[in-house]
């Protein structure tokens, strides 16, 4: 019976050392201008785009992380409604972003940076829109 538990035990120990593994890597793409797909049933952003019964996921800008206090991420949507008011971005600026859209500042989107090991990242922004958008955001007071 003891031999068990100290297997489950080492079992723990090596899942443990995995997942901090997987977030440190996951944390490294944590930066400014890097975009992440999150799945709309954690983003709450609803979307009349079905692919093969499944909604979307919408692409977020990293904007803060707050990795010293409590770990959460500050983030900005990138939608294809260029109505909205925000950062525009033309098609193909990171694989996987194929249509022209908005980075969008009027609503700021929180959530814990674990969370990101789960999430596909599409890379960081180039450099030209990375300053427009630290531009955009001093302006805001989000820095």
């Amino acid at each position: 019976m003891a031999e068990r538990k100290q297997s489950q035990t080492l079992q723990d120990q090596l899942n443990l050392l995995f997942s901090q593994e997987l977030f440190g890597e996951t944390e490294r793409r944590l930066v400014f201008g890097s975009v992440f797909l999150i799945p709309n049933d954690i983003s709450r952003i609803p979307s009349r785009k079905r692919r093969k019964g499944r909604t979307r996921d919408h692409p977020f800008v990293v904007i803060k992380y707050f990795r010293e206090t409590n770990n959460i991420v500050l983030c900005a949507l990138r939608t294809t409604d260029l109505s909205r008011k925000g950062l525009i971005t033309p098609e193909n600026v990171l694989p996987g972003l194929d249509k022209p859209g908005v980075i969008v500042l009027d609503e700021q989107f929180k959530i814990d940076a674990q969370k990101f090991v789960e999430f596909n990242c599409l890379g960081i922004l180039p450099e030209m829109y990375i300053d427009d958008l630290k531009k955009m955001i001093v302006e805001k007071g989000w820095l």
